[in-house]
């Protein structure tokens, strides 16, 4: 018996205690023929009788006949070609094969297949079948559950989880010690001791038997009833090595020599067989995971060779593509199973060539784009060019194995024409919607229409209204004969190009409009996947929909009369501090980057709002749109811009510098050096 020093996972709830109580009754009413059990080897539970293989033949004389007319040398020969886990299996049966591998000619057939496996021959013997049984059975030897999980090799049994929590019990936990007092009252000092464990290497700490201690503590008092507490710290010094061998002397009484003459060896027989058998199933445990690495790198091998016969290459086979069950599987590839997975795996790499394709063709339209300026000042991202036709079409197209980059670069004129064809198509919309306005508010005033607006003094008459370009067809059945950089340049400085964003009720001008309607992270832009807007949806111009540009007759006429209301103004701010600082420090600046003009809008109920000119925002604000019956007063104020004020500031900032730097303070904090 092993004593083992620490063990298995304390059990938990109250399942040991009632084990314990019941087992101990048990104990008490069994018949004695079993109290000469040393605990050198598990109780085995009751076996069911098991049916002769022949005896389900019917019609015939037995399938093995011809089996056992053979030579038992040739029998065995055969066999020897086994390993321990197939004659394990074989003994299982039939009891005419179990008879073969259990005879006494058959134990070097048993040494053999061991040493083809490597596993060590045991210091402290099992049988050949009992070694078997112990290492490639499945059933938990306590119960009749079929799966026992992994062996317990120090305690030389295969037990389940269920078992391990209500037969077993940790000694060296205030609770496994309560649940052995009450097993064994009064137990005698050798009892724990001597007791056989699970691994004592185990960070959870070892268990016993609890039916094994109730018998072993019956064996002692029996046989050593004079065993006393002085004997206990003997043990202690021999089978945990607290002290040293030297300093435990000589065994001076029989219960001391028995322990040093019988049981230290067998602890110790039974410790060394379990760690080799532990470090053999980590062995084989090692090995397991390395055929299924080299299993798995053949198949994955044999899918990649199959699938480049298809026209995909080694780009194709990413991480994400690896790391697919149907390609890390640990099973060689097999036509029957090649015909499951093949359509499962080619629409996988289909998305994964497509969407490589796309990322490669975003990024070099990004940097191709930036040579176009109707594009990028319309705001027609990478993110639209992607849906374009075109693009799709050579993103699905997969008889070529090229990549992205490469195909762009050999359509990249076609890309182009097709993104520039829809820019056209939405600055023609953006200029019929300012043909429409214009004309409504050039028939406003012929036809001296009434016109009221939250605006003081605004009307059709009020503002100067600018004449349209000579291209621009007076109705929407004339098409727009004009180039795009032709419209751009309208929509970019032309004084009509307004536009009212229905989201926010914001007003800018034709680029900014466009700009600001089609930015993923403004909240006037619908909300699309991954940033993704589809051609289609992409700047609505016009409609009755939530998101797009729109424009009117009262949308122009404020444009203009805010337009007239800055260009009155003389652009010199009231507060001359900067001004002054600038020229003391030699800054130059044009007065357009100098001042920018915002507007005051006081409403007659008190309300006041200041606008930047420079965005012209929020000019349809509540007041405005839905109140009709206020009036507001909008007055121009000029103020210096951010870029002059930050350069007036670091200059400033320097001077100050200066005057403290010296040698000992060289990032000017104005500390002197006493």
């Amino acid at each position: 018996m092993s004593d083992a020093a620490t063990g298995a996972a304390s059990p938990s709830g109250s399942a040991p205690a009632e084990a314990g109580r019941r087992v101990a009754a048990q104990t008490a009413a069994a018949p004695d023929h079993d109290a000469s059990y040393d605990g050198s080897e598990p109780l085995k539970k009751k076996q069911k009788k098991n049916r002769s293989s022949m005896s389900k033949v019917r019609g015939r004389r037995g399938a093995l006949k011809a089996f056992k007319s053979l030579p038992l040398d040739l029998v065995l020969d055969i066999c020897s070609y086994l390993d321990p886990a197939d004659l394990y299996v074989l003994s299982n049966t039939s009891k005419v094969f179990r008879a073969v591998v259990t005879s006494p000619s058959s134990a070097q057939l048993w040494i053999d297949a061991r040493a083809t496996v490597g596993l060590p021959e045991l210091q402290l013997p099992m049988t050949d079948l009992q070694y078997a049984a112990l290492l490639f059975g499945r059933g938990c030897q306590f119960c009749d559950r079929k799966n026992a999980g992994k062996p317990e090799v120090y305690f030389r049994a295969r037990i389940c989880s269920a078992c391990l929590k209500s037969e077993f019990v940790c000694p060296d936990t205030p609770k496994g010690v309560s649940i052995l007092c009450d097993v064994a009252p009064r137990a005698h000092v050798g009892t724990i001791l001597l007791a056989a464990s699970t691994n004592p290497h185990s960070r959870e700490g070892r268990l016993v038997h609890l039916t094994q201690i109730i018998k072993l503590d019956r064996e002692l008092k029996e046989a050593f009833p004079e065993a006393n507490y002085v004997d206990s710290l003997c043990l202690e010094t021999l089978l945990h090595d607290r002290y040293g061998w030297r300093e435990a002397g000589e065994p001076v009484n029989p219960f001391q020599k028995w322990v040093v003459d019988t049981r230290k060896p067998v602890r110790d027989a039974r410790r060394a067989d379990g760690d080799a058998l532990t470090q053999w199933l980590k062995t084989q445990e090692l090995a397991k995971v390395a055929s299924k690495s080299d299993i798995r790198s053949r198949r994955k091998a044999d899918l990649e060779a199959r699938f480049k016969a298809q026209g995909f290459g080694p780009a194709d086979f990413i991480r994400e593509w690896q790391n697919d069950p149907l390609v890390k599987k640990p099973e060689l590839l097999t036509e029957r199973t090649w015909a499951r997975a093949q359509p499962i795996l080619r629409e996988k790499l289909i998305g994964i060539r497509t969407k490589a394709r796309t990322d490669g063709m975003r990024s070099c339209f990004v940097t191709a784009s930036r040579q176009r300026p109707v594009l990028t000042k319309m705001g027609f991202t990478a993110q639209v060019a992607v849906t374009l036709p075109t693009v799709v079409r050579l993103v699905a197209d997969n008889s070529p194995s090229a990549a992205g980059w490469e195909l762009f670069n050999a359509n990249d004129d076609a890309i182009f024409d097709e993104a520039v064809a829809v820019v056209a198509s939405r600055m023609q919309e953006m200029i019929r919607l300012v043909a429409a306005a214009h004309a409504e508010v050039r028939q406003g005033r012929e036809q001296a229409v009434e016109f009221s607006d939250a605006m003081e003094g605004l009307d059709y008459n009020s503002v100067d209204l600018p004449r349209l370009p000579s291209w621009i067809p007076r109705n929407r059945e004339t098409p727009i004969d004009a180039e795009p950089e032709q419209m751009f340049a309208f929509l970019d400085s032309h004084a009509l190009s307004a536009f009212r964003c229905r989201k926010c009720n914001g007003v800018f001008s034709g680029l900014s409009a466009a700009q600001h309607a089609t930015r993923n992270y403004v909240a006037c832009v619908p909300p699309n996947p991954h940033n993704r807007v589809d051609v289609a949806e992409w700047l609505p111009i016009g409609g009755t929909g939530l998101y797009g540009l729109d424009t009117d007759a009262r949308t122009l006429l404020r444009t203009l009369k805010l337009n007239e209301l800055a260009n009155s103004i003389e652009l010199e701010c009231s507060d001359r501090s900067y001004k002054v600082s600038a020229e003391r420090y030699g800054i130059e600046m044009p007065e357009e980057e100098m001042y920018f003009v915002t507007f005051t809008r006081k409403c007659d109920c008190g309300t006041i709002h200041g606008q930047n000119f420079a965005m012209i925002n929020s000019f349809l604000s509540e007041h405005w749109a839905t109140k009709p019956g206020h009036a507001v007063t909008v007055t121009p104020v000029v103020e210096y811009s951010r870029a002059f004020r930050i350069q007036v500031n670091a200059a400033e900032n320097e001077a100050n510098r200066a005057k403290t730097r010296n040698a000992f303070d060289y990032f000017g904090f104005g500390i002197h050096d006493d």
